[in-house]
């Protein structure tokens, strides 16, 4: 999920990464992993306002979106 947001989100399609950010959030906190799921609404809030985001929060949101995989 958080990988199709990065390729949204390079595509342009700001909205579509939010929704998938959103959408591995759910996923974080049903697999009980409150801090990725954390990091990855606040990154989806960050583009809801409008804003980019950093490379450093891209980063922890592959860090995060790993953490869940393992």
């Amino acid at each position: 999920q958080t990988q199709i947001a990065e390729d949204k989100l390079k595509s342009g399609d700001r909205k579509g990464a939010v929704t998938m950010l959103q959408s591995a959030a759910k996923t974080a906190i049903q697999m009980g992993d409150t801090n990725a799921a954390t990091v990855l609404q606040e990154n989806a809030t960050v583009l809801q306002s409008g804003n980019e985001l950093s490379e450093s929060a891209q980063k922890k949101t592959r860090i995060a979106s790993k953490t869940q995989l393992q």
